[in-house]
């Protein structure tokens, strides 16, 4: 019988949460996270029948953001989960020849308390998952259940069981997403490398122990 690989979601600390694997609590409120300058740009997708399914769209040009304090982690998060890294890590990814991802320049921007511009930010990234993943494992319980042919707004069910990575369908990069969702997926040997190097600000979740913990459930608001 073939060995069936372990994946993990890389993902940013929570204050209120346990993890046993990697990852500190307490890293949330010591680093915070990052905020998009009022510069960040982001298209607005418009449905041309379905005023609802107005959405955003991608963001236009490099990332622009605001950091909470000097004190800058490995691992940057901003409010709406991108993934920032440090020059150092990067070096680091390049070195283990990691695959499945891109880097992008990120404007850092820092404020005092008073609300002075500071200088010398630090250089930082932005990690930009290109690896695949496909669809998850039938037993996640993901699949589309809304497709609008106007404007091409999809939407995938939620998780039942985890999210079981389908090695079929899975392209071998070492980071990637699957199908309807933007986690970033990483494999045990991206996992091993963040323990090794103790990379802080960041945690990683087996992703078939990921839990769904928002109320509401996408086929609740699309039945059938």
């Amino acid at each position: 019988m073939s060995h069936m690989q372990i994946f993990y979601k890389l993902q940013q600390p929570f204050f209120d949460e346990e993890y046993l694997v990697y990852g500190d609590p307490s890293w949330d409120k010591e680093y915070g996270r990052a905020e998009w300058a009022n510069e960040v740009i982001v298209e607005t997708i418009k449905c041309p029948v379905y005023p609802s399914h107005q959405r955003a769209g991608e963001r236009i040009g490099n990332l622009v953001i605001l950091l909470p304090s000097g004190k800058t982690a490995d691992f940057v998060w901003t409010w709406y989960s991108d993934c920032l890294i440090t020059d150092r890590v990067l070096r680091l990814f390049e070195e283990a020849k990691f695959t499945g991802f891109t880097v992008k320049p990120v404007e850092v921007k820092l404020k005092d308390q008073s609300g002075k511009e500071l200088i010398a930010p630090p250089v930082l990234w932005e990690l930009v998952v290109t690896g695949k993943g496909g669809e998850a494992d039938p037993r996640s319980g993901i699949r589309q259940i809304y497709a609008c042919p106007h404007c091409g707004l999809k939407v995938y069910s939620s998780f039942q069981d985890g999210v079981i990575v389908n090695e079929q369908t899975w392209d071998g990069s070492d980071f990637f997403t699957i199908t309807g969702y933007q986690f970033i997926i990483v494999t045990e040997r991206v996992k091993n490398f963040i323990v090794e190097h103790t990379l802080i600000n960041c945690v990683l979740i087996p992703s078939q122990n990921l839990v769904w913990k928002v109320l509401t459930r996408p086929e609740d608001l699309y039945p059938g």
